[in-house]
C-alpha cells in the first residue's frame, strides 16, 4: 500500500513539474509584451486613420452630389429660359392660349 501511495506521490509530482514546465513555456517575456502593447497601438492609430480618411471621403461625396443637382437645377432652368424665349419669338401657340 506503501509503495502504491508512494507511486501516485510521484506520478503527481511528475505533473505538477510537467504543468509548471507548460507554464513557464507559455509565459510571455517583457519584450514580447512590450512589442505586443505597440502592435496593438499601431491598429488602434490606423483604425482611428481609416475612420478620418472614411468621413472625409463621405464628406467629398455629400458635397460632389450636392454640386450635381446644382447642376441639373441650373441646366432644367437654363433650358426653360431657353424656351420661354422661342416663345415669346414665335408668339403664343395655340395649345397655350387654350389651357
Amino acid at each position: 500500500m506503501l509503495s502504491l501511495n508512494f507511486s501516485v506521490y510521484l506520478s503527481c509530482q511528475k505533473l505538477n513539474i510537467y504543468n509548471m514546465a507548460e507554464e513557464e513555456k507559455e509565459k510571455l517575456t517583457r519584450e514580447e509584451v512590450v512589442a505586443w502593447y505597440k502592435e496593438q497601438i499601431e491598429v488602434a492609430t490606423l483604425r482611428a486613420d481609416l475612420s478620418e480618411q472614411q468621413a472625409r471621403a463621405v464628406q467629398f461625396e455629400s458635397a460632389r452630389l450636392q454640386h450635381m443637382v446644382m447642376i441639373a437645377n441650373i441646366t432644367t432652368a437654363e433650358k426653360n429660359i431657353l424656351s420661354e424665349d422661342d416663345e415669346l419669338e414665335d408668339g403664343p401657340t395655340e395649345e397655350k392660349i387654350n389651357s
